[in-house]
């Protein structure tokens, strides 16, 4: 995780929150975090799987993170790949029988956060998700604040105000992600009116 942006992060919330312990603002951050990256899709990972003849099973691992989802796997050439399914959150399925060893293919992930945390107690990130996406992390930690009960800094109204603005910013990173952020692009999609 950037130390910038984390500092940047953890300012900003003793500032909205005044008399918060710090293990309980990295609690939420890595909270808010475990909720917003399935979501969004901000986060990919590549992991590449060599085939091997007659194996259709194969065990996949990301350096960092949590696989979440397969979206989804290309050959050497950059072609899609369609019939590969997870079988378990580490382990993929081919959807033929190899007959040939060495065909190099590369699974793209939708990765989330997991335990452990980084030595100072935040979530292990890449910096460019906390910077692209601050301001939406930050109203999803203030609105996790804000539920909490008994608190000086409980408030409902304004919890459910932040978590939409969390929410929206989760369905943005998402779209962004499926037009891999070019300016005005969509996913083509054929004409419905030809749609059989």
């Amino acid at each position: 995780m950037a130390t910038q942006d984390v500092d940047r992060l953890m300012d900003d919330l003793r500032v909205l929150f005044p008399g918060a312990v710090d293990d309980t603002l990295k609690r939420e951050i890595y909270n808010a975090m475990h909720w917003f990256l399935p979501h969004s899709l901000a986060w990919v990972s590549e992991a590449t799987i060599e085939l091997i003849t007659g194996q259709q099973l194969y065990t996949v691992s990301i350096p960092r993170g949590r696989i979440e989802l397969l979206l989804s796997v290309v050959d050497e050439n950059d072609n899609a790949s369609r019939g590969w399914m997870m079988q378990s959150i580490t382990t993929i399925r081919c959807p033929t029988v190899p007959n040939v060893d060495g065909a190099v293919f590369t699974a793209k992930f939708a990765t989330g956060v997991r335990l452990p945390v980084t030595r100072e107690g935040y979530p292990d990130v890449p910096n460019e998700v906390i910077e692209r996406w601050y301001d939406a992390i930050l109203s999803g930690t203030s609105a996790l604040l804000q539920r909490q009960t008994m608190k000086p800094w409980t408030n409902l109204p304004m919890a459910k105000i932040n978590w939409g603005y969390f929410v929206k910013g989760a369905a943005e990173a998402k779209q962004r992600a499926s037009q891999m952020s070019t300016m005005g692009a969509a996913p083509w999609r054929f004409p419905q009116q030809y749609r059989v």
